[in-house]
Order: structure tokens, then sequence, then C-alpha cells
């Protein structure tokens, strides 16, 4: 008997769950529906928020941008961009990529093999080994954008802005809450009026303070893109220094 009366009491308390969802739900497209005929009131965020709205979608914009930008200039073909994002999608590990003059240096190397003993030969193995420090080069330089710049960005777009658009979603919806609150007028209860507008400044206030870490990594970004630049610097002077020991070699006149 107890049993049944246990099963009976949480088949109620679902049923009432289910209709104060449902309850819920309807007064929100009301609400909305109001909203967008003009027969409502609607509250305004003030204008403080909505700059830090405006900051943090411009944020994301930029982060997706500067992503997409420095991608393709570490991995140049887009098949492989797209191989790439596949494989961290299913927690795959990522294969050993070859840079573009790492396979320019293994094809100089086979050349050579084909003409032992020959003056192009030599010329080719010079050359190979040059490129394979080039390619060197390009993947320690590919190494460090991934552990500076685009570890920052993608902080940002993987875990912070997953989490500020959710709680923006719960802004919305508890602002909508309490504007059907305060405008329902056959069936206006201030105690619940009170409660909703405590509940939607709570939620405001927590989504304001997520807002305002949207500073922090901008800050962040500009000060990696200062280091990108002085790793662009030491990349390109590798890389010259790199050819000018391999012009020496071979064309020494050029020198």
């Amino acid at each position: 008997m107890r049993h049944f009366r246990s099963l009976e009491m949480s088949f109620s308390e679902k049923l009432q769950q289910f209709f104060d969802s449902a309850t819920v739900g309807i007064n929100r497209i009301t609400q909305i529906s109001d909203e967008v005929f003009g027969t409502q009131n609607k509250t305004r965020y003030d204008e403080a928020t909505i700059k830090l709205f405006a900051c943090a979608d411009m944020t994301y914009k930029v982060c997706t941008t500067l992503k997409k930008g420095i991608d393709s200039t570490i991995t140049p073909n887009p098949a492989r961009r797209v191989f790439e994002k596949i494989t961290k999608e299913f927690n795959s590990p990522l294969m050993t990529v070859t840079q573009i003059s790492e396979n320019l240096a293994n094809v100089a190397s086979d050349c050579a093999l084909e003409l032992p003993g020959t003056e192009i030969s030599v010329t080719l193995s010079q050359c190979a080994e040059a490129y394979r420090q080039l390619g060197k080069s390009e993947c320690e330089f590919a190494f460090n954008l991934r552990a500076g710049i685009l570890a920052v960005i993608s902080e940002f777009l993987n875990s912070f802005w997953p989490d500020l658009q959710k709680e923006r979603r719960k802004l919305d919806l508890l602002r909508i809450d309490y504007d059907w609150a305060r405008n329902n007028l056959k069936q206006k209860d201030e105690a619940r009026v009170t409660q909703a507008k405590e509940e939607f400044d709570r939620q405001l206030y927590r989504t304001q303070v997520l807002l305002k870490q949207c500073e922090i990594t901008r800050n962040r970004i500009t000060v990696s893109l200062a280091e990108m630049a002085t790793q662009q610097w030491h990349y390109f002077s590798r890389c010259k220094d790199i050819m000018q020991h391999l012009i020496a070699d071979v064309n020494p006149e050029f020198v």
C-alpha cells in the first residue's frame, strides 16, 4: 500500500511539473507575441549592458576570423584542415603533418639518389638539407602559434563562449518571465512579480560578470598578437639564414 501511494505521489508530482512547465511555456509565448505586436512592455537593458553584449559578440567574431586566418596560414591545404578538425572532434590522435619544405626536401633527396656521383646530385643534396631545415622552422613556428594565440582563441571559443551563451539564454527567459508577471493585469501576483524580478536581477548580474571577462580575452589576444609578430620575425630571420647558406654553397658568385 505504501509503495502504491509512493508511486501515486510520484506520478502526481511529475504531472504537476508537466503542467507547470507547459504553463510557463505558454506564458512565454504569450509575452513574446505581445512584444512582437507592441502590445506589452518589454524590460530594456541599460546602456552599459548593451555595450557589453555588443563587445562580446565582436570578440567572438574577431576570434573566429583570426582562428580561420591563422589556421589557413599554418595549414594551407583546405582538405587537411578539414581532416584535422574531424580528428579533433572525435578525439583521434593527429597524424604528423609534413610541411611543404619537408616534402620538397624528400623529393630532392630521392632525386639525388637517382644520380649518384654527379654535380646535380650534390646540389640536390645541399638543397634537400636546406629545405629540411626550413621545414623544421615551419614546424616550430606552427607549434608556437598553436601554443600561443590559437590556444587563447580556442579557450574562448570552446569553453567561455558556450557558457556565456547559456547564461544569456537563461537571462532572456527570466526577462520574459518577469515581464509576463508584471504585465499580467488579470492575474497579477505581486509576490510572483517580486520573485521573478529577483531571479532576473541575479541572472543579469551573473551574465554581466561573464561579459566583463571578455575584456580579459581581448587583452590576452593583444599580447599574443605581439608574441606572434616576434615569432614571425624569428622564423623569417631563420629562413633567411638558411637560404643564404644554401646560396653560398650552390652559387658562390651570387653572395
